[in-house]
């Protein structure tokens, strides 16, 4: 299990899944992710237009039904040459078999 930079874990979370970078999740077992850390983000200084591409990133691998696989094609598509996206693509291309956590948020 890993856990990317700049994501955010609830506390007492047990993650048994990957955390893809920049996310959120909710504490608990097996927290979804909930949405981007945008605070963190912002607090950390990313731009706009980063922001804005990795909200894209994460709508596209939580909210549209995609496939992983076919999520990650969408991103090269359509974020082609925006660093942090290229480091989320890379983090989920290099999982090892590993499971990545769910967007099945309550909230």
């Amino acid at each position: 299990m890993r856990v990317g930079a700049y994501a955010m874990v609830g506390g007492g979370s047990v993650l048994l899944e990957d955390i893809p970078p920049y996310m959120l999740v909710t504490g608990g077992y097996r927290p979804p992710v909930c949405g981007l850390n945008r605070i963190g983000l912002m607090r950390a200084g990313f731009s706009e237009e980063s922001r804005r591409a990795l909200h894209k990133s994460y709508r596209l691998l939580y909210k549209t039904g995609l496939s992983l696989n076919e999520a990650i094609d969408e991103m090269k598509k359509q974020l082609a040459g925006v660093r942090e996206v290229e480091v989320l693509i890379g983090f989920l291309e290099n999982r090892g078999g590993r499971a990545v956590a769910s967007g099945r948020c309550q909230n």
